[in-house]
């Protein structure tokens, strides 16, 4: 279950993404928050704002296979849910996806979106079999996004948003 932590009078909600290391996740952080910061430990921080009294924390995790170097524990106590990002056009980065599936939707009890990363090419399906998303089961999602369109990144999100509340329920 997702929770939305209290801060005072603000609310908080954390989402995690999570892709390979030749992935393109880190550009969900860097095309929506004002401000990004990184971490030694290759894990890149940002708020994206909704309202004044309701913002996002985002944190971007390269993970490639190797889960021991991450308290996954910690993190996902309290997030929203977890994005996991994969080049659609590069079969290794579709491994790690599904690798990183496994790991994580074994383990965590959170919505998921998976985002097929297009960049800028077109579709490789036809858009009304995947408008908005493919469900497959009331927590997991999958979609296409363009990693370079910040509409686009900030549509997963809500995707991600619409997932956890319908989950909720």
């Amino acid at each position: 279950m997702f929770e939305l932590m209290q801060n005072t009078e603000k609310k908080i909600g954390e989402i995690l993404v999570i892709g390979s290391s030749n992935s393109s996740h880190d550009s969900f952080l860097y095309s929506t928050c004002p401000r990004v910061m990184k971490s030694d430990q290759d894990i890149i921080f940002g708020e994206l704002k909704i309202e004044p009294e309701l913002s996002l924390f985002l944190y971007g995790v390269s993970s490639n296979g190797a889960y021991n170097k991450i308290a996954w524990d910690i993190i996902a106590r309290k997030m929203l849910g977890y994005i996991i990002v994969f080049d659609w056009f590069d079969e290794a980065s579709c491994d790690i996806a599904q690798k990183n599936i496994d790991f994580l939707g074994h383990r965590f009890e959170a919505p998921l979106i998976i985002a097929a990363d297009i960049k800028e090419k077109p579709l490789p399906i036809k858009k009304t079999i995947v408008d908005p998303y493919i469900s497959f089961s009331g927590k997991e999602k999958f979609t296409f996004c363009n990693s370079k369109s910040v509409a686009s990144i900030k549509s997963v999100f809500a995707s991600l948003i619409d997932v956890a509340i319908n989950y909720a329920n």
